[in-house]
C-alpha cells in the first residue's frame, strides 16, 4: 500500500508513477483526474470504471465479458477482444473502443459523451442527450434515442 505522511502536500507539478503487478485482475477504478494503464489482461470478466476527468488505457485485453463505465468527462480507450460488453457513458466522457473487437454489446449513453465501438454480432441500448454512438464491425444495431444525439452502424 502506498501512503503519504500526514500534513504533507505534493507539489502541484509533481508526477507520481505507481506500478503494480498482479497475477490476475478483475476491476480497475479511477476516481478523479489521474491516468491509469491496465494490461495485458486475460480473464473471464473485467470491469473498468472512470469517475471524473481521468483517463484509462487498456491496450491488450482478452476477456469473455467487459463492463465499462465513464461517469464525468473522462476517457477509456481499450483494445483486444471480448465476447460481451456492457458500456455506460454518463456526462461528457469518451469511450474509444474501436480497437476492442466484441461480439455483442449493450450500450447506454446519457449526456454529450461519445462512444465508438467495434462489434460483429449485435449492439443494443439507448442514447439520451446530444452524444453519439458509432458502431463498426457489421453488427446489427437496435439503439433507442431521445434528444439530438446520433447513432451510426456500419
Amino acid at each position: 500500500m502506498a501512503a503519504v505522511k500526514p500534513n504533507v502536500q505534493w507539489p502541484t507539478d509533481a508526477h507520481v508513477t505507481v506500478t503494480a503487478t498482479t497475477p490476475t485482475i478483475t476491476a480497475a477504478d479511477l476516481n478523479g483526474s489521474g491516468r491509469l494503464r491496465v494490461g495485458p489482461v486475460h480473464t473471464d470478466t473485467l470491469t473498468i470504471n472512470d469517475r471524473g476527468s481521468g483517463g484509462i488505457e487498456a491496450p491488450q485485453l482478452d476477456v469473455t465479458k467487459i463492463t465499462v463505465s465513464v461517469l464525468g468527462s473522462g476517457l477509456i480507450r481499450a483494445a483486444g477482444t471480448a465476447g460481451d460488453a456492457d458500456i455506460t457513458l454518463g456526462g461528457s466522457g469518451q469511450g474509444d473502443l474501436r480497437a476492442l473487437a466484441v461480439k455483442r454489446a449493450k450500450v447506454s449513453v446519457a449526456g454529450s459523451g461519445n462512444l465508438s465501438i467495434q462489434a460483429s454480432e449485435k449492439v443494443s441500448g439507448s442514447l439520451n442527450g446530444s452524444g453519439s454512438i458509432r458502431v463498426t464491425g457489421g453488427a446489427t444495431c437496435s439503439v433507442s434515442s431521445a434528444g439530438s444525439g446520433t447513432t451510426t452502424c456500419s
